[in-house]
This record gives C-alpha cells, sequence and structure tokens, in this order.
C-alpha cells in the first residue's frame, strides 16, 4: 500500500484539517469489499476518496453520480487531483435513437443492437479506426458518424476515473465503484396500476401458480426480446424496469417499488455527507467524520434568484458580509466555530 501523504506531496495539495487522517483509515478499510465513508459538506470528500483509491492502487475507478452537474464536479476535482477522467454518458444522451424509442431504448440496445446501423458502422471500424483506443474527456467528444457512441466509449484509453450516471448499464473497465451521495441511490419509483395490469395481462397465463416477483420481470424481458411493436416495447420497458425494485405495494391506485442501486464492481466506497439513515440497506462498516454542530444566522431580506440578480441585490450581499463580520466580532463563540477544526475520526 502506497503512502496517502505521498498522494497530497505529488499533487501539490494542502491537506483539510482531518482530511489525511480519514483518507489513511479510508485506505486501510478498503481491504473489505464494501465500505461507506461519511464526512460533512466541504469536508473534501472527492480527495479524500481519490487519495485512499490511489493508496491502495485501485484505479481506475467509476464513479457513480445522481446527475450530470455532480459530474461536472467530480471531473474537476479529478483534474486537480492530476487523475485523468471520462465523463461518461447513457444511452438517452449518446444515442442518436433515443428520441425515437424512448422508454424502449436500453430494451432496443440490448436485443436488437445487432440490427442497428451505427452499432454495425462501430464494429467494422474498430479493429482499423479503433485499434489504439480513444482520446476524450466526454461522451461530448465522441462522434454517431464514427459509428455507435455510446459503446465508443469502452475504447476511451487512459482513464483513472469514469464518472457515470447511477442507472448506467455500460460495463466500464474498473477495479472499484464509487457511488456518490450515496443516500440518493434509495428511491421510490411508482406507475399507475392499470398501466401495469394492462402490460402484465397479456403473460399472467404463462405464470405457474406459485412463483417468484422476479419471474415476471423475466417474462417482460422476453417478451421484450420478441417484439418489433415499438409501441408495446415502450409500454413493457416502463413496467419491466419498475419490477426490478427490491419491495413492491400498492398505494393509491399506483404500484409502488423501492429501488436500490446494485453496484457491479467487486469493491464499492459508498460515499455522502448523510450516509447513517441508510448505512442499514448497504451493510457495510463506516468511516465518519462527524459534523459539528453550528449556529445559523438567518436572512429576512436576501434571494438567490439568478434573475432577480441587479445592484439591489449586490447591496443585499455587501450587507449580508458587512453583518456577518460584525456578528463574529462580537461572540466570541460564533467566531471559534466559524475556525476550522480537524475532526475525529470514527469507525462504526
Amino acid at each position: 500500500m502506497r503512502n496517502v501523504e505521498e498522494f497530497f506531496r505529488r499533487m501539490r495539495l494542502q491537506p483539510r484539517p482531518g482530511q489525511l487522517e480519514a483518507a489513511q483509515e479510508l485506505a486501510r478499510m478498503l481491504s473489505n469489499p464494501a465500505v461507506g465513508f461519511e464526512a460533512p459538506t466541504g469536508f473534501g470528500k472527492t480527495v479524500t476518496v481519490l487519495a485512499a483509491l490511489w493508496s491502495r492502487e485501485l484505479l481506475p475507478a467509476v464513479w457513480r453520480v445522481r446527475t450530470y452537474a455532480v459530474a461536472r464536479h467530480i471531473a474537476d476535482e479529478c483534474a486537480r487531483c492530476e487523475q485523468r477522467f471520462f465523463i461518461a454518458g447513457g444511452r438517452e444522451r449518446t444515442c442518436p435513437l433515443a428520441q425515437e424509442y424512448g422508454a424502449a431504448l436500453p430494451w432496443y440496445c440490448r436485443y436488437r443492437r445487432h440490427e442497428c446501423s451505427y452499432f454495425s458502422k462501430l464494429l467494422e471500424r474498430a479493429k482499423e479506426a479503433y485499434s489504439g483506443g480513444i482520446t476524450a474527456f466526454s461522451y461530448e467528444d465522441l462522434s454517431a458518424e464514427r459509428g455507435c457512441p455510446y459503446y465508443q466509449q469502452l475504447l476511451v484509453k487512459g482513464v483513472e476515473v469514469y464518472i457515470a450516471a447511477y442507472n448506467m448499464g455500460l460495463e466500464l473497465p474498473a477495479a472499484v465503484e464509487v457511488v456518490d451521495e450515496a443516500h440518493n441511490a434509495v428511491e421510490v419509483r411508482c406507475l399507475p396500476e392499470s398501466e401495469v395490469w394492462e402490460v402484465l395481462s397479456p403473460i399472467m397465463d404463462e405464470l405457474p401458480e406459485s412463483f417468484k416477483p422476479s419471474l415476471v420481470g423475466e417474462l417482460l424481458e422476453m417478451q421484450l426480446a420478441r417484439t418489433h411493436d415499438l409501441r408495446l416495447m415502450k409500454r413493457a420497458a416502463r413496467v419491466a424496469s419498475l419490477l426490478k425494485g427490491v419491495w413492491a405495494w400498492r398505494e393509491e391506485g399506483e404500484v409502488c417499488v423501492l429501488k436500490l442501486l446494485r453496484p457491479r464492481a467487486a469493491r464499492v466506497v459508498f460515499v455522502s455527507a448523510t450516509l447513517t439513515p441508510v448505512a442499514h440497506l448497504f451493510n457495510v462498516p463506516v468511516v465518519s467524520v462527524p459534523a459539528r454542530k453550528r449556529e445559523a444566522l438567518v436572512t429576512t431580506w436576501l434571494t438567490t434568484r439568478y434573475t432577480d440578480f441587479d445592484e439591489k441585490m449586490m447591496t443585499s450581499y455587501n450587507k449580508l458580509l458587512f453583518c456577518a463580520e460584525k456578528t463574529l466580532q462580537e461572540d466570541p463563540a460564533l467566531r471559534d466555530q466559524a475556525r476550522p477544526l480537524g475532526p475525529e475520526l470514527r469507525l462504526r
């Protein structure tokens, strides 16, 4: 295992209070197949995790994010740490047929990609044009003129951190998976009960008297694999996706399902500022940096709406800075709270 301090020296970064200790503890805990890391907002969780992964030589990694806005932030942090990144895009962002197929796109791509001209073009060019790999930083750098942009992403070379959305199904080459904002990896999805039963009714006769709920999803996928009816494919795809949850129930005319992100890599790191409420669902040891309780000052005159940005807003922000400085000067307790103090680590 490499020294975590060496990572910060090589990247010319000054560790924040507690960051070095957290990275060291996390690196030690990465001997487990899965581990959680909890630290307050502003602590520098991304850099801490990168340092631990570098120490354990577990790069390249897939960094799972909820939104592409978060992906840009992770990319900036990777660049600051001199780690080569690639922002991967799902089918809905990369496939030229996304608008035509809608919700059925993943199933069309899975079962009928041999009929797709873009996929065929990629296969034809792969050996000659892409023998040395592709150099890119984002899915936006890839062109459909060269073949399927979605599968081109597997040919991108020299990547240390792949940044991808939670639900992206592409099997990216990585030794470890980081689930960012892991508290969002648990969600509830619902569809109208009428829509679910309409899709399920044609296959109900195929079900034995006693069956597991997962069998319904499997039969739907078989139906998707057989059909060429795009309308049926779109409707069935929505229901099949819903039924892949871990627990389902009926509520006010809807079928609701609890869904939990299932990482694909052999090693997983769950990262969040609020991991504690959902940590039991992942059943992993957690390296936790406790947040300091701070007193809040609430303003009544300030707005953050961009459309309201004008001279009045600038005056309001000047007033905020003046009041904050005055309050800190008058209250020694608040002044002490504003000082960055190194938190103690604890393992749960």
